[in-house]
């Protein structure tokens, strides 16, 4: 079983505190860690860029000119990626950058033509396994004024983490332990931290009211056998990419992201 010491931290704040501490306190407390793995990285030279010109290069049928607005200069880059398209936001690793496979981005010439950087899909920069095209940062749930050229891309979706992975077999008997909220209660009273809850009393409210006066009719049959059900109408629904949290976490949990619909079913589990 693998948790995430970032999601641990968003219900318990254990921030400040060393993870190979997290995990030795879990050791002697409640179940045997097997290892501690560092997930991503900070993106080193890795920025936000802006396409504003794509042209056929004209030696090779699948790649792309493109000159891309990176803050304070444009760069000459050459993309192979089918999805490349003017006026989208983009990452480029600049040239010096180190992409989390072990690649040093260097200056190159494909087919006679000078690239100057590499524009990246998600998988080159260790986010999920996508690399059916260029990561389209305008697809993703940012505040307003967040894609600017040069704009270290790491800042806005942070993909540093620290994967604990636990002994399934110390956890059969702690069906409380199943998940990430579990172990978030052991932290908290392992360390003598307060416990936040998994969502506000808002966030409860906004989307139980969500279907208006809509109301699921629920029949237990035999109480006896089920003294309880309970469900939820969910309506307007889109299948879609699942936002860029979500695909992370799935994805340094060691679960391959699909769609949100598939996506939030393996995200609450």
């Amino acid at each position: 079983m693998k948790i995430s010491f970032n999601w641990l931290a968003e219900f318990v704040d254990i921030r400040d505190i060393d993870p190979a501490e997290v995990g030795h306190k879990l050791t002697m407390s409640t179940s045997e860690i097997e290892g501690i793995e560092e997930a991503g990285d900070d993106l080193e030279r890795v920025v936000v860029g802006k396409i504003i010109d794509v042209k056929q290069h004209p030696q090779a049928d699948k790649l792309f000119l493109t000159k891309i607005d990176v803050g304070n200069e444009v760069l000459d880059i050459i993309s192979g990626a089918p999805n490349t398209k003017k006026g989208t936001h983009v990452p480029v690793a600049l040239i010096g950058a180190r992409l989390p496979g072990g690649t040093r981005v260097k200056k190159a010439k494909l087919r006679g033509m000078e690239s100057n950087g590499i524009v990246c899909s998600e998988r080159e920069l260790g986010v999920s396994d996508d690399h059916t095209g260029l990561w389209i940062l305008d697809d993703e749930a940012v505040m307003p004024g967040q894609l600017i050229p040069g704009t270290r891309v790491a800042s806005i979706f942070p993909t540093r983490d620290y994967i604990i992975e636990i002994d399934n077999k110390s956890v059969t008997n702690r069906p409380d332990l199943w998940g990430h909220y579990g172990f978030a209660r052991e932290l908290a009273a392992i360390f003598g931290r307060k416990l936040d809850p998994v969502y506000t009393s808002e966030q409860i409210e906004e989307v139980t009211r969500a279907g208006g006066n809509d109301r699921v009719e629920i029949v237990i049959a035999d109480k006896d056998l089920c003294p309880r059900y309970t469900a939820i109408m969910l309506g307007g629904v889109t299948v879609k990419k699942s936002s860029y949290i979500v695909r992370r976490r799935l994805y340094t949990l060691g679960v391959r992201p699909i769609y949100n619909i598939v996506d939030v079913t393996n995200y609450v589990m």
